[in-house]
């Protein structure tokens, strides 16, 4: 079967309905039929939208230039990187609700045209407003917001390439994203990021031609190779935090959409703990101009200094205003101290040897301090 197409996602369903049966979870298996439905239905009213814009709009030849990707461990200040350098308004990344209601630049046109004459009827407040008892748990770790940047690999959940779906599907394809460069043909990789592309596209098509797209997502780590083809100009930023620290982290992240589909994380620690090897074999073989390493630790402490250094490195114009901006959020950077507290042991890792495990990684970047 052709891998990152509509049937492959329909076939990660009906293996998952599978799955959740034989092991007798009946739970999980009403509610992926459940999820799947709303999926299906979103999906296939935004694939007739998609499928409209090539008829209004010429957004294929926008000119995608030098696109940024933050990409590293997951929990390792990705999340609020991101949100500081959009502050600078040469940049640009779609929000929730685009990502997941409107992808198309027809939705967007509607969407927006509403919104000025119902003022007072927001959708995506009401939306919100709904989701708030379910999102509710992932405000220390992630705020759930339709109306925040997000990251961009929900483009490709209709077609099985965003590695969320492992939450919601428990197949080892899902998995494989991980290590998306060595685990799959080049032709399938190439057609999920031309799909990619060309929502890229929209986006700058619709919120401006010559912006730049700036994409974060740590799960992309598994994909640089393939990004560096399909955007050859691209500079990608590498952000990484002692396993140690980053492992509890990313499982307390995880623990609540698997709670969701009744499911528990701690089953999957193994794939977890292989994760974050793959995304340091995937940092380490970057070594070329277009690419920076950034430590979580210099975002929090040093963050003026780390978003100069990523401007000088990629030749990014400087603005005075937002500079003062970026000074203000570092300073309140420095003294945020986080709320949450990962026990080891409670996600049963307080037996794992660390130095030994993660070996490539301290060797490499401790040289980087």
């Amino acid at each position: 079967m052709k891998k990152f197409t509509s049937i492959y996602f329909l076939s990660l369903i009906i293996r998952s309905f599978f799955i959740y049966l034989a092991r007798l979870e009946v739970v999980s298996a009403i509610k992926l039929c459940i999820f799947s439905i709303v999926f299906l239905i979103v999906f296939t009213f935004n694939k007739i939208c998609l499928l409209l814009d090539r008829l209004f709009f010429d957004f294929v030849k926008v000119n995608v230039k030098k696109p940024f990707f933050i990409v590293g461990f997951p929990r390792s200040g990705t999340t609020f990187l991101h949100k500081t350098i959009l502050k600078d308004s040469q940049f640009t990344t779609p929000k929730l609700w685009e990502l997941i209601f409107a992808p198309s630049i027809i939705q967007k046109k509607i969407y927006f045209s509403i919104s000025k004459k119902f003022k007072k009827y927001n959708f995506v407040n009401v939306i919100n407003f709904l989701l708030r008892p379910f999102v509710k748990s992932l405000d220390n770790v992630h705020e759930v917001n339709l109306s925040n940047p997000e990251e961009d690999y929900l483009f490709l959940l209709p077609f099985g390439g965003c590695f969320l779906l492992s939450a919601v599907f428990p197949v080892l394809d899902v998995w494989k994203l991980c290590d998306f460069d060595r685990k799959f043909e080049l032709a399938d990789r190439l057609k999920l990021f031309e799909k990619y592309k060309l929502l890229v596209k929209r986006h700058l098509y619709y919120h401006g031609k010559n912006k730049i797209y700036l994409s974060k997502n740590p799960h992309f780590t598994g994909f640089i190779e393939s990004l560096k083809i399909i955007f050859p100009d691209c500079n990608i930023l590498g952000c990484h935090r002692d396993p140690l620290k980053s492992l509890p982290s990313v499982l307390s992240s995880m623990e609540p959409p698997y709670r969701l589909m009744s499911r528990n994380v701690k089953n999957d620690l193994n794939l977890f703990i292989d994760m974050l090897d793959i995304y340091t074999n995937c940092l380490i073989r970057q070594d070329n101009d277009k690419f920076l390493f950034v430590s979580m630790e210099k975002i929090k402490n040093e963050l003026e200094a780390t978003i100069l250094k990523i401007y000088n490195k990629f030749n990014y114009k400087t603005n005075p205003d937002v500079l003062n901006i970026i000074k203000i959020e570092s300073r309140i950077s420095k003294k945020f101290v986080t709320k949450n507290d990962y026990s080891l042991k409670y996600y049963d890792i307080d037996k794992v040897n660390f130095r030994s495990r993660y070996k490539k990684y301290y060797l490499f970047f401790e040289k980087l301090k």
